[in-house]
C-alpha cells in the first residue's frame, strides 16, 4: 500500500458581498452615456461623459479603491457631445473604446495601454457613423463596427498592436442596417451582428486576417431586432469561435448557438419580453437572461444546447429592467438588473440561482437606467448604473468571498478501472466538481462534487506518480495538502 500527498484545490463559496455603491462623478453633473470593463486581474475601467463640462472621463478600479478622474477628450465644438461609448479592456488592462461624436455622426477610438489614455482617432469621415460597438483582445487586436448613416451597410476597422488600419471595409450588403454588436477571441477572430431594419438578422466574420461575407440567421420578413441601446450585450464568442446571440422577435426571445460551421436558431421564450443579453463560457456553456414585465427569465445553454427559459425572479413586487449576464468558471453566472428602483444581483453555483442581493436600494432612484456588468477572470465584477435624478454614476464591486472550511479527509483510491474519492462533510467549500489529474500523462477526469460522500471517476487508468485533486467552483481555488492512498 501506497500514500501520496496531493494538492486539493478549495473553491470560493456563494457568501459573496457587493460594495456600498460610489459615485464616481462630481457633484450634480449630467451623465450622457456610460459604460464599463475589466481585465483578468479584478482591475477596471469605467468611462462616462459628462454633459455639463462637455469631457470625456474615466476613472480606473485598482483592485481596491477607485482612482482619480482622468480626462480623456473634449468635443471642442459647442456643446458637441460624445455619446454611445462601447469600451472593451484585454486580460492585461489594455482597452480600446469606441464612441459617436455627436450631430456630426463620426466615430472616433482611443487605445489606452494601461496608464494612459492615447488621443482620438477619427474613424469614419463625412459624418457617416453611428452606433459602435468595440472588442479588443489579449493579442492587442481590437474590431470597431459601426453603422453608416446615410446609406445604411456596416462598416468596420481592425486595430493591431496601438494601429488602426488604414480604412474602414463595409461589411455587409447596402440597405438600411442596424444595431451592430461584436465579439472576439483570442485566436484574432470575431464576429459582427446586426438587424436589416427590424426584419432580418445578419452577420458577417472577420477570420484568418479577412472579413468574410455576410450571412443570414434568419429570412427576412418577420420581426427580428437586436437592443438598439449602448448597453445592451447581444452576442458572445468562446475562444473555439463558437457563437452565442439573442434578439428580439415579434413577442419572443429567439437565440442561436454556431458551433463553428452551423447555426442552431430557436424561441427560447413565446411571450411580451425585451433586452436579451448573453454569455458564453470556453465549454459552451452559457445562458440567455431577459425581462419580462416583473420578471427575470433565464435560458441556460449546456454543451451548445439551448434550453427553454426558466423564471429565476418571480412577479412578487416591483418591475424588472435590462437584465444583464455573464459567465463565471465552471458554469457558475452572475446577473444584475433594475429592481423597485434600485439595482439587485443574482449569483449562480452551477446547480441553481440564489436569492437576490440588494445592491442599491430604491432611494437612489434608477428606474429604467440602463445597468452594465463587467466581469473578471479572478471572480470580481463590477455594477455600473446611472441615477438620473441625483445626476449620479453608481458603481458596485462584486467581490467573491473564501471558502471558510475546506473539505476534510479527502482521499483518492485507486483501482482497477476507476479512482474512488471520498472526503469528510464539510460547510461552505462553493465547489461542484472534483477533478483528478495525472501530473505524469496529463490525463484528467472529472465528476460532480457533492459535499460530504464519494464520486467515482471512472475509466480512469491510474499510473504510478503525482496526482493533483481539484475542487473546482465557479469563482478561484485555494489549495491544502490531502492525502491519496493507492490499494
Amino acid at each position: 500500500m501506497r500514500y501520496f500527498f496531493l494538492t486539493l484545490f478549495c473553491g470560493w463559496c456563494f457568501a459573496n458581498t457587493w460594495s456600498e455603491p460610489v459615485n464616481l462623478v462630481s457633484e450634480s453633473n449630467t451623465i450622457y452615456d456610460y459604460n464599463v470593463s475589466m481585465d483578468a486581474n479584478g482591475n477596471g475601467l469605467v468611462v462616462w461623459f459628462d454633459d455639463d463640462d462637455y469631457v470625456l472621463l474615466s476613472r480606473k478600479w485598482n483592485g481596491s479603491e477607485w482612482e482619480a478622474a482622468v480626462e480623456i477628450d473634449t468635443p471642442g465644438v459647442g456643446s458637441r457631445t460624445f455619446k454611445n461609448m462601447s469600451l472593451s479592456m484585454n486580460a492585461q488592462g489594455q482597452a480600446l473604446m469606441a464612441a459617436t461624436y455627436e450631430d456630426l455622426e463620426d466615430i472616433y477610438g482611443w487605445y489606452y495601454d494601461g496608464s494612459d489614455w492615447s488621443d482620438a482617432v477619427q474613424l469614419t469621415d463625412d459624418q457617416n457613423g453611428d452606433d459602435p460597438t468595440c472588442v479588443f483582445n489579449n493579442n492587442g487586436f481590437g474590431v470597431v463596427a459601426w453603422e453608416v448613416n446615410e446609406t445604411g451597410p456596416i462598416e468596420a476597422i481592425t486595430f493591431q498592436n496601438g494601429t488602426w488600419a488604414d480604412a474602414p471595409t463595409q461589411i455587409s450588403e447596402e440597405g438600411e442596417m442596424d444595431s451592430p454588436w461584436a465579439a472576439i477571441n483570442n485566436n484574432n477572430t470575431a464576429v459582427v451582428m446586426w438587424d436589416r431594419e427590424g426584419e432580418q438578422i445578419l452577420g458577417a466574420f472577420y477570420r484568418n486576417g479577412q472579413w468574410e461575407d455576410q450571412f443570414a440567421l434568419t429570412e427576412e420578413g418577420d420581426y427580428a431586432a437586436f437592443p438598439s441601446n449602448w448597453a445592451a450585450q447581444c452576442v458572445a464568442m468562446n475562444e473555439s469561435g463558437h457563437v452565442l446571440c439573442a434578439w428580439e422577435g415579434d413577442g419572443t426571445v429567439e437565440a442561436a448557438f454556431y458551433n463553428g460551421s452551423t447555426w442552431n436558431v430557436q424561441t427560447v421564450y413565446d411571450d411580451d419580453n425585451e433586452e436579451p443579453s448573453v454569455c458564453l463560457d470556453d465549454h459552451d456553456n452559457g445562458f440567455v437572461a431577459f425581462e419580462d414585465s416583473d420578471e427575470v427569465w433565464i435560458s441556460k445553454v449546456t454543451n451548445g444546447n439551448i434550453a427553454e427559459a426558466q423564471e429565476i425572479f418571480p412577479d412578487e413586487g416591483p418591475d424588472v429592467y435590462y437584465p444583464k449576464v455573464q459567465c463565471m468558471n465552471q458554469g457558475g453566472a452572475l446577473v444584475v438588473f433594475d429592481y423597485d428602483d434600485g439595482l439587485a444581483g443574482m449569483t449562480y453555483d452551477g446547480s441553481s440561482w440564489a436569492e437576490a442581493d440588494v445592491i442599491m436600494d430604491d432611494d437612489f432612484d434608477i428606474y429604467e437606467a440602463y445597468p452594465i456588468l463587467a466581469l473578471s477572470k479572478n471572480g470580481s465584477a463590477i455594477a455600473l448604473v446611472e441615477d438620473e435624478d441625483e445626476e449620479a454614476l453608481y458603481a458596485s464591486v462584486f467581490t467573491p468571498s473564501p471558502a471558510s472550511t475546506p473539505p476534510q479527509n479527502v482521499k483518492a483510491i485507486p483501482t482497477k478501472n476507476a479512482l474512488r474519492c471520498t472526503w469528510a462533510p464539510s460547510q461552505q467549500t462553493g465547489i461542484n466538481q472534483l477533478q483528478l489529474t495525472d501530473t505524469l500523462t496529463g490525463q484528467a477526469v472529472s465528476s460532480p462534487f457533492i459535499a460530504g460522500g464519494e464520486a467515482v471517476l471512472p475509466n480512469y487508468l491510474y499510473k504510478s506518480g503525482r496526482l493533483k485533486v481539484q475542487g473546482i467552483s465557479p469563482f478561484n481555488q485555494r489549495s491544502s495538502s490531502v492525502l491519496v492512498q493507492e490499494e
